[in-house]
């Protein structure tokens, strides 16, 4: 099914992330893992069905394609800024729950999923919402698609017209624990 496939990338996604920050270990961040020439997102990270895959190709190329906007707070790449890992393999059956779930909790963390500052009319954002836009555009927009994850009276202050958007900073440290 369309959820088994989803959710048995998602987790090849985070194993083989994983896997690249212990075998490039001690490293400060996963980005370390790669060189200017060769950025850790294109080098092999993983055979998978006899291919040599890369996190770039497991993400753009499979992952994203799959019209599912909830992948960027399921995919994680180690980092402090990063949506936490769930502690359980995603499985096509419960699919839809973790990801609703995954998406509760990335926002409900104020240093990196989102905060409101309800007198400076802003909401602040993690940069996975920039970088990827585009995937929620589809579902009406970043700021639409999020309300149906957060509390009824942080959806009021979401769909202020005068609200504006900023980005939290990103910190692409390995993630301690």
């Amino acid at each position: 099914s369309r959820e088994a496939k989803l959710a048995f990338w998602i987790n090849v996604y985070n194993i083989l992330a994983a896997k690249m920050i212990t075998d490039n270990f001690p490293i400060e961040s996963i980005k370390d893992a790669g060189s200017i020439f060769s950025r850790v997102w294109k080098r092999p990270a993983g055979r998978v069905g006899g291919k040599e895959r890369t996190l770039n190709d497991i993400e753009h190329e499979i992952l994203r394609k799959m019209n599912e906007p909830r992948i960027h707070v399921a995919i994680v790449c180690a980092s402090i800024s990063c949506p936490d890992i769930r502690l359980e393999s995603y499985t096509g059956d419960k699919l839809g729950d973790q990801l609703d779930d995954q998406m509760k909790m990335f926002l409900s963390s104020r240093e990196k999923g989102m905060r409101l500052d309800e007198k400076k009319n802003r909401v602040y954002l993690s940069r996975i919402f920039k970088w990827f836009a585009e995937d929620f555009e589809s579902r009406g927009g970043v700021l639409n698609f999020i309300g149906q994850y957060v509390t009824h009276q942080q959806r009021k202050v979401l769909n202020k017209p005068q609200i504006k958007i900023s980005y939290l900073d990103y910190n692409w440290k390995v993630n301690g624990y």
